[in-house]
């Protein structure tokens, strides 16, 4: 009876695996074997996305550092995910960790770091040395607006201390972009020390840190950020993937970027504000805007032609193709554009539709196939050429190539190694929220 009862079990075990991996990561070989095994049609797709650019002037200015804190890394995701409580969050974890190709979930944060490694040492053409630098993203835990850390409320925390130990022992492959709460009593002092550290860029995603951008608490941090030429990459419009702990899409409009560029600061809107819709509180009447309009608005003000920017980080994501065919008709704009895959989001299957691409003409149908192929080995290089394939519907124009090159507007050269040390016990911060696992 006991074997009798363990076969639905089983059964039920299959059915879900199977449908995380059609959801998740649904890889058929390694990276090394791309150029061995692929078709004549994805080679050639890989020989056009870079005939035009060397592998090593590549620059990706936002790719995510997976940690669940496995191995004592520092690293935290809200408890939701791995309570049975909240089937959905569950769902979402097993997801996440089959895009990044993790297999065991108590060596995931060094499963998942090992996988981003072998994509970028691999994301290049046959007989190409080198890699592109991709830009590791720190991310800090909420706190209120008293400066007190809030862990029940926090659906990731990723430490600098941790992001800056991988950027140390892969010089040539990462940079780190540190992340500091502006609501934290030590703001200014920790901007400093990271900046001290190498860090020229800051992460926020106010919907889940719950910070208003536009809060006049923000003010000294923004002054600082300026003295010291310190860039924000900063999260605009709707936001799904960090929601354990919450989310508040109300702080994620766009017009709360002029606080920061009223104060000199240089900001990179992640996304270019390609979800969701905002209200208009520059409108009397209050109007819902969609927030790519209200990113749009930001970028034709005169005064800040040098210092918006917008990344296209997860911009080929089905819920953004509308704001993409409006950007890629804006060649004006793409100047002011920088590259970021969103890793690891363009390796999620329920993200990313190549046929949602082909239906509206943003790429050729005959690319769908070789596209699929690419992703099923190294979905950093899929991103990177879907991305060289895009065509504006109505113009033809595509990104050009300087999109994903280091920009030179934006400070902290990236062909720089920093390198710097740092203690073996990357958490040992007392304000951090206890591992999930």
């Amino acid at each position: 009876d006991g074997q009798h009862a363990k076969q639905p079990r089983n059964f039920a075990m299959f059915l879900v695996n199977r449908l995380v991996r059609k959801l998740g990561g649904d890889f058929n070989g390694e990276p090394e074997h791309i150029h061995e095994e692929l078709s004549e049609e994805a080679q050639r797709l890989i020989a056009d996305a870079y005939s035009d650019v060397n592998v090593s002037d590549l620059v990706d200015y936002h790719t995510h550092v997976v940690g669940i804190g496995a191995g004592n890394t520092g690293c935290y995701v809200h408890h939701s995910h791995f309570s049975p409580l909240h089937p959905f969050m569950q769902l979402k974890m097993k997801v996440f960790m089959s895009g990044c190709h993790v297999h065991n979930i108590e060596n995931a944060d060094a499963e998942a770091m090992n996988r981003l490694i072998h994509l970028v040492e691999h994301a290049k053409p046959p007989g190409s040395s080198g890699n592109a630098i991709h830009h590791l993203l720190a991310f800090d835990q909420v706190y209120d607006t008293n400066g007190t850390a809030q862990p029940d409320l926090t659906g990731l925390y990723i430490p600098n201390e941790y992001v800056a130990q991988l950027v140390e022992q892969n010089p040539t492959k990462f940079r780190l972009v540190c992340s500091v709460h502006p609501y934290r009593k030590d703001a200014l002092q920790e901007l400093e020390k990271w900046y001290r550290a190498g860090a020229r860029i800051v992460k926020w995603l106010p919907n889940s840190m719950k910070m208003n951008p536009a809060d006049p608490l923000c003010a000294p941090f923004y002054d600082k950020m300026a003295e010291l030429g310190m860039v924000l990459l900063c999260h605009v419009g709707d936001e799904h993937s960090v929601s354990g702990g919450g989310v508040i899409n109300a702080l994620g409009n766009p017009l709360f970027l002029r606080a920061p560029l009223e104060k000199g600061v240089k900001v990179i809107a992640a996304h270019c504000a390609s979800e969701g819709s905002s209200v208009d509180i520059e409108d009397p009447n209050r109007s819902r805007v969609d927030n790519f309009a209200l990113w749009f608005r930001l970028m034709k003000d005169p005064a800040y032609e040098h210092l918006l920017f917008g990344d296209i980080s997860a911009i080929i994501g089905w819920r953004r193709l509308d704001a993409l065919v409006q950007l890629l008709g804006e060649p004006d704009l793409h100047h002011r554009l920088v590259n970021g895959s969103d890793y690891p989001v363009p390796a999620l299957n329920v993200v990313v539709f190549t046929a949602a691409m082909v239906k509206k003409k943003l790429i050729p149908a005959s690319a769908q196939a070789p596209l699929k192929e690419i992703y099923s080995y190294n979905p950093l290089m899929f991103d990177f050429c879907t991305k060289r394939l895009l065509r504006c519907p109505s113009t033809g124009r595509s990104f050009p190539v300087s999109v994903f090159k280091s920009h030179p507007s934006i400070s902290g050269d990236p062909t720089i190694p920093r390198p710097v040390s740092f203690p073996t016990d990357v958490s040992a911060d007392e304000n951090a929220p206890v591992p999930a696992v």
